[in-house]
């Protein structure tokens, strides 16, 4: 068996292994500690969470309010980049990491710049106006000439289109998630099931773990697109998604995944 290693392929032999907000089992999320950390471990991927600030600029943040990572109680949209950047994002986590601030994008591609791909997840929350930030984030990617290290993803089909739109040369991933049964198909009710697999403008879809089958990345191979998936942190569901040919997986844990995959 071939150990794991870095292939230029598109559809590459192995599967990549993605640090979900950083290596976020060994330093607090979305921060520049647990980047620092997955980039030293030799992940193939960081995911990291943006968001956009009062002023329309970007900030690296998982949740839509402070108060679970980062001091405060307030809207991440409602206050400017400024005022974020200036916040504690790490005591939380631990003593250790008392000086880790909330990232700028601009940071976090400094950071990664010509060390590390990057996934970057925009999140967006019901009634939030992400399309005046759009061109700010593609800005900020061609400013640090990274548009080769970088992949884009989303649940939201709008943001894509107009990313597509401003810079056709960026690598757009559609996030979704399958529901249980009776409930809706996946997340973003603004596709059909049959445009799902066939959009020209993203070259993979993200999915949860646990809907990931044989027949799905199958189905998905056939029109030429990626699989990755999010988030498996136990070594059963990621031997089973090494075994049937997904792209990538997303994961809390990715020493575990390396270590797993070094075995095959």
């Amino acid at each position: 068996m071939q150990a794991h290693k870095e292939s230029e392929s598109r559809f590459a032999p192995y599967m990549k292994i993605i640090a979900h907000r950083g290596w976020s089992s060994q330093a607090p999320e979305n921060t520049e500690a647990a980047i620092e950390k997955a980039i030293a471990l030799g992940v193939d991927m960081v995911e990291i969470d943006v968001r956009r600030t009062r002023d329309y600029r970007l900030v690296v943040y998982h949740d839509a309010k402070l108060g679970r990572t980062a001091e405060g109680d307030a809207l991440v949209r409602t206050l400017d980049q400024a005022d974020l950047m200036k916040l504690d994002n790490g005591s939380w986590y631990g003593e250790d990491f008392k000086d880790e601030k909330i990232l700028s994008f601009d940071e976090s591609l400094e950071i990664c710049k010509n060390r590390m791909r990057l996934m970057i997840e925009i999140k967006i929350d019901r009634g939030d106006v992400f399309a005046p930030s759009v061109k700010t984030l593609v800005d900020s990617i061609q400013a640090h000439e990274m548009m080769d290290q970088v992949c884009i993803q989303s649940f939201n089909t709008d943001v894509l289109k107009s990313l597509n739109e401003v810079e056709p040369g960026l690598e757009l991933h559609k996030l979704i998630v399958f529901k249980l049964p009776l409930s809706p198909f996946y997340f973003d009710e603004k596709i059909s099931t049959g445009k799902l697999f066939t959009e020209s403008f993203y070259k993979a879809i993200n999915i949860s773990y646990r809907y990931v089958t044989i027949p799905l990345v199958q189905a998905i191979r056939r029109r030429d697109k990626e699989i990755y998936c999010w988030t498996a942190d136990k070594l059963k569901p990621m031997n089973r998604l090494s075994k049937i040919d997904v792209d990538g997986i997303i994961t809390n844990y990715p020493s575990k995944l390396k270590t797993l995959l070094s075995l095959k």
